[in-house]
This record gives structure tokens, C-alpha cells and sequence, in this order.
């Protein structure tokens, strides 16, 4: 009898990040929700778009690595319009997971630092 596809365990691993890596973390959420010029609902997730700004943009990568390390259930993307057009943060993923990004605020944990059902 075959098991039934259950698809990826929606679940952080609060162990992946050290203390101060969660509090980098933090801050770097707060400054791309602060920075953000809109939030964007889409199939599997959400699309915030970000000025075109090469310190915020840094910040945004830095971010995704920190984030695909606790929650690698995520599909992350970085992307960038031609022209000095607009930059976006994708964050999405399987069924649930927009589910989840609702409850635990749209970047994962960004919300209060002392929540511990996510980094």
C-alpha cells in the first residue's frame, strides 16, 4: 500500500539560525517591510516589490540565505525589471503555504521576535 503524497512538512527548524542570526533576521524583515513599495497576492505565496536600491537589494539576498536556512519549505526569489526597473521578493511555495505566511506574517516570522512557532 502506498503512502499518500503529503507534500513538504510545512515546519521551521528554529535550530538552523543561532540566537543572533533569528535577531539579523528580524531586522532584516522589519527593513523590507518598512521599505516596500507594495505586498502582492499571488497563487502560491506573495510578491513584495522594493525600490531599486543596491544596499536594500543586498539586504533582501541576505535575508533569503538566512530564511532558506529555517524554513526551507520556501521557494525564494530575488528578481529585477529591465531598465532600473522595479526589484521583487518572491516568497512562495506547495499548497499551505500561503496558509502559513498569513499566520506567521508574510515574511515568516517578522512579526514579534519572541513567537515560537517560527525563527
Amino acid at each position: 500500500m502506498n503512502a499518500p503524497d503529503v507534500g513538504p512538512v510545512i515546519a521551521c527548524n528554529l535550530d538552523a539560525l543561532s540566537p543572533s542570526e533569528r535577531a539579523r533576521r528580524s531586522d532584516l524583515a522589519q527593513l523590507i517591510q518598512k521599505n516596500s513599495t507594495s505586498l502582492e497576492e499571488t497563487d502560491s505565496g506573495y510578491l513584495i516589490q522594493l525600490p531599486d536600491d543596491s544596499e536594500l537589494c543586498d539586504r533582501a539576498l541576505e535575508l533569503i540565505l538566512l530564511e532558506r536556512r529555517c524554513c526551507p519549505f520556501l521557494s525564494l526569489a530575488l528578481s529585477f525589471e529591465p531598465r532600473n526597473g522595479g526589484v521583487a521578493l518572491a516568497i512562495c511555495g506547495a499548497p499551505g503555504i500561503k496558509e502559513f505566511l498569513t499566520e506567521n506574517g508574510i515574511l515568516g516570522c517578522a512579526q514579534p521576535a519572541e513567537r515560537s512557532s517560527c525563527c
